[in-house]
């Protein structure tokens, strides 16, 4: 796993910002499959998707995180960017860390099975580096 350190043009993320260390998906060949995701949103959105990566950074997987919803019987937590598209972040704590491990587009009021399979495949392939 890799620390996004410059991610744009408003956010930074590395190890000496807020409280927790939050790191984007890498897949094994080190395509960065969420940076990418985010920097083809237009800006208005990668706004709203910084900020909840920002109250990751601050607040971690807690309750006093605003934004976040746990899913039920999974290891995940579900970062809502509410907005007309209604894009959803994945997120996990691995180790000492956050990982962001999936992010789409939520069309229904469920979250879509596919994305959390999708989810538990890429935090299974952590825990095998």
């Amino acid at each position: 796993m890799t620390i996004m350190v410059e991610f744009g043009y408003c956010l930074g993320l590395n190890e000496y910002m807020g409280k927790f260390q939050v790191i984007l998906y890498e897949n094994w060949e080190g395509k960065k499959i969420i940076q990418e995701y985010i920097l083809k949103l237009d800006k208005r959105r990668r706004t709203k998707i910084y900020r909840q990566i920002e109250y990751l950074l601050t607040y971690g997987i807690t309750r006093d995180n605003p934004a976040l919803k746990k899913i039920a019987n999974t290891p995940f937590w579900e970062s809502r960017v509410l907005e007309k598209d209604n894009i959803r972040l994945l997120v996990s704590k691995v180790e000492s860390s956050i990982v962001i491990l999936n992010i789409f587009t939520k069309k229904s009021k469920k979250t879509p099975e596919s994305e959390i399979k999708l989810a538990i495949k890429r935090l299974s392939g952590l825990n095998t580096r």
